[in-house]
Formats: structure tokens, C-alpha cells, sequence
């Protein structure tokens, strides 16, 4: 639904090529980013199967960013890796950077990567990245009530550049000013919201895997459309253009757009002080595959 295009355009960069393959997160996409980046719209540069995609069409970009399928990977998911079918579209990925050779990525995944299938995954998405293409490697866990957001939602980004020698750290967790009071507007029970799922909703408040109910001013309330947008730290005039079930599925599958942002910037700063790169100059380019 766009929540990279988002952070990195708040970050300095133009969005160049997008590629979402679900009819209804397509619209949501085109209805809040349309106006953003027309030409993003106007032409082919916004690919559905990113399988299909002729690398030769997509115009020369500086940042590959990718929330790949998380469910392959995912405790609330079987768990199947590369052995689902979506578990590979992380090779395509892989084709892109070796096609491309962006100068940097920034891939976002549940932390269930790092230890599925006892570590190994991670490991062969590491030795693509590096020992292959040749980028350098740098994983952390970040968790989104570090960067001002009132949810758990832990998220393991990784971040790469084509000079290994680009310095680069992750942004330090900054104060948390909004808690689950003001996302309801009442007294919460928790400061900290549960994780929001792209699916589950409606469970009993109280059971372990009731993650849209609290009880809010002594009366159980539900995470809407409102509530999740707080959340993930979209705008509340963000747009749906389809069914309240197709937009929670959307935010839970979304990103953590300040934690995105922070990460984006950092990126950006190191690309503009690598020792072997020029520095970039506006309109810096990015794609985004979300």
C-alpha cells in the first residue's frame, strides 16, 4: 500500500518503478500516490508480477527496497520458506540487484526469518546478497514503538550497499510519545499495542491471540481502520478506495512507516558520504517492491 514510497519520499527520494501484484493493494496504492508521483502512473513503471518484469524497461535506481512475502516465514504462518512459492520471490530480489546494481537495498521481513529453519534461511539470504552479488549485509530488529509508534511489531531489516566500504548504522530508538490512550482517544489498558496482523481479527478479548481487542475506559474497543493508520504512522487523511477487510489486510501486511523513515534517512546519509560514490544530488531514485 506503499508505506516505503512513503518514507522515502519523506526522506528526499523520487519513487521511479513500483511492482504490487494484489488487484486491491494496487488501488489503494494508485488512489494515495497518484497524486505524489503521477509519473509513476502514467506509463508501465508501476508492474504487477514483478516475475514478468522486463529488467530492461525499469529505469536506473539507487535504492531497492523490498517487504517481501513475510508468510512463507511467519510463526502465524506454516512456516514453508523457499519451499512455498512466495518464499522465492526473494530471488527475484536477487535478479533485480544483479541486473541492476542499485547502489543499496533495504529489505524488510517478521523477525521469524532469522531463525527459520534453524538459522539456515537467513543465511543463504545473506550469501546471495554478499557472497554473490557482492553488496555488504547489515540485519537488525526493529521494533516500532522505538520509533514513536504505540505497537510491538517487530521487523528485521536489512540494508546492503554496493561499495562495502559505505559506512552505514541504524538510527538510535527514539522516545515514545503516543501510547494506545491517545489512539482510542480513552484510557488503555496497554500503552503498547499488540502487533497489527493482515489477518485473525475478531477473536475474544482476552484470549493469547486477541491482538485487535482492549479494553479502552473499562469497555472492550477494536482496532479499525483509524486506530491501525496511528499505528503504522500513516496519515489519518490516507485513503481506502476498498472494503474495510481489504484495508486491515493492507496495514497489517504494511510497514512501520517512521521506523521505514529513520532507516531511509540513514541510508540516504550514508549514500551521500561513501567514500568511492559521488554524493547524490536531487531527485535521489529509488524502487520499491512492496
Amino acid at each position: 500500500m506503499g508505506g516505503f514510497h512513503l518514507a522515502f519520499h519523506r526522506a528526499g527520494a523520487q519513487v521511479v518503478f513500483a511492482a504490487e501484484n494484489d488487484p486491491a493493494a494496487r488501488q489503494t496504492y494508485e488512489a494515495n500516490f497518484a497524486p505524489l508521483t503521477p509519473e509513476l502512473f502514467n506509463g508501465s513503471q508501476f508492474a504487477t508480477d514483478v516475475r514478468a518484469v522486463d529488467l530492461d524497461s525499469v529505469p536506473a535506481f539507487d535504492v531497492l527496497c523490498a517487504g517481501f512475502p513475510c508468510q512463507p516465514f511467519s510463526l502465524v504462518g506454516k512456516r514453508r520458506g523457499f519451499d512455498d512459492p512466495r518464499g522465492t520471490l526473494f530471488f527475484e530480489i536477487v535478479r533485480f540487484l544483479e541486473a541492476k546494481r542499485p547502489r543499496a537495498f533495504f529489505l524488510e521481513n517478521v523477525r521469524g526469518l532469522l531463525s527459520h529453519d534453524k538459522g539456515r534461511t537467513i543465511k543463504v539470504i545473506e550469501r546471495s546478497l554478499t557472497k554473490q552479488l557482492g553488496y555488504s549485509f547489515h540485519l537488525r530488529v526493529v521494533k516500532a514503538y522505538e520509533f514513536g509508534l504505540p505497537q510491538l511489531r517487530a521487523r528485521a531489516f536489512m540494508v546492503g550497499f554496493a561499495d562495502p566500504m559505505t559506512p552505514f548504522a541504524f538510527p538510535e530508538p527514539v522516545p515514545l510519545e503516543m501510547s494506545m490512550d491517545d489512539v482510542f482517544g480513552g484510557s488503555c489498558h496497554r500503552a503498547i499495542g499488540r502487533t497489527i496482523m493482515a489477518s485473525g481479527r475478531g477473536q475474544r478479548y482476552g484470549r493469547p491471540h486477541a491482538w485487535d481487542a482492549y479494553l479502552v475506559d473499562g469497555s472492550v474497543r477494536r482496532v479499525g481502520v483509524h486506530e491501525a493508520l496511528q499505528m503504522q504512522g500513516f496519515p489519518a487523511d490516507f485513503k481506502f478506495p476498498v472494503p474495510e477487510r481489504e484495508a486491515m489486510k493492507q496495514l497489517g501486511n504494511s510497514v512501520a512507516v517512521p521506523a521505514v523513515e529513520a532507516t531511509a534517512r540513514a541510508i540516504v546519509t550514508s549514500l551521500g558520504t561513501a567514500r568511492s560514490e559521488p554524493k547524490l544530488t536531487p531527485p535521489k531514485r529509488m524502487l520499491t517492491n512492496s
